[in-house]
């Protein structure tokens, strides 16, 4: 609902200090557009400034199938960051 000053949107502050440093890459693993600009936006990040993190970070829905690729991926980032773009 819109707040009763009518704004549709409030500031939040960052709940982690450090993550002011992170560029996160939401993505659905059943998305198709995700799944096609992929490559293009792992580039991309793969090019920012060494004082930026970037962090993809699947958004995961009550779906099974969502939740165990989400636990896939985050075994390969924990077990194999290396081979996480080819994830």
């Amino acid at each position: 609902p819109i707040p009763s000053d009518g704004n549709p949107y409030f500031t939040v502050s960052s709940p982690v200090r450090d993550d002011g440093k992170t560029v996160r890459e939401f993505f659905q693993f059943t998305c198709p557009y995700c799944r096609e600009m992929h490559p293009t936006i792992w580039n991309w990040g793969s090019s920012l400034p060494r004082s930026l993190i970037f962090e993809p970070t699947p958004i995961v829905t009550s779906d099974v199938g969502s939740v165990m690729a989400a636990s896939a991926f985050y075994t390969v980032y924990i077990l194999a960051p290396d081979k996480l773009s080819q994830y």
